[in-house]
């Protein structure tokens, strides 16, 4: 059954138009808006580049998708979901794409740490991605959800990827 749901999972992306990436570890955004932000984001920041070409050392797909989390709570996750199949696992964010674009890009690093931090840690199922971050990571505040933590790490990339799409931003003016 679980084999199932990865081929339906991966099928109904393929649908959508965001099946497996020509090169492993790319990302794969849902809207136009979110595919400018990702392009833009690897432009500007170093720090953003370099997550991705983590992802793709892993052999990660990362489907960047539009929407919300913790019912409404949140504006980006980084699902706790593995599927694998074809060498790689897939990985999915959630991200409400209407925040001003260097906003934007600092939610996309942040989860994107996330993913980072879920590849090299191997983890290949939800389980496992759910023990990794209450090993590495903090309750996160307010929350609704049992399965949110957060990382220091991932706070600190959206920092630094917001100045250095600021910094870009600037000197570009």
């Amino acid at each position: 059954m679980r084999g199932e749901l990865t081929v339906v999972w991966v099928a109904c992306a393929v649908g959508l138009g965001l099946g497996p990436p020509a090169s492993p570890g790319s990302l794969r955004a849902e809207t136009v808006r979110l595919r400018l932000a990702v392009e833009r984001s690897q432009e500007d920041s170093r720090t953003f580049a370099a997550l991705s070409a983590t992802l793709k050392r892993h052999n990660v797909i990362v489907y960047i998708t539009s929407g919300s989390c913790d019912l409404g709570r949140r504006d980006a996750c980084l699902l706790h979901y593995v599927t694998t199949g074809s060498g790689y696992r897939y990985l999915r964010i959630v991200i409400r794409d209407t925040a001003p674009p260097a906003r934007l890009a600092g939610q996309l690093a942040h989860e994107l740490q996330h993913a980072v931090e879920v590849a090299e840690s191997n983890a290949a199922n939800g389980s496992a991605v759910a023990a990794l971050f209450r090993r590495i990571g903090s309750p996160c505040a307010g929350q609704h959800l049992t399965t949110c933590y957060e990382t220091e790490a991932a706070i600190s990339v959206q920092y630094q990827v917001l100045a250095e799409i600021n910094a870009a931003r600037r000197r570009s003016r």
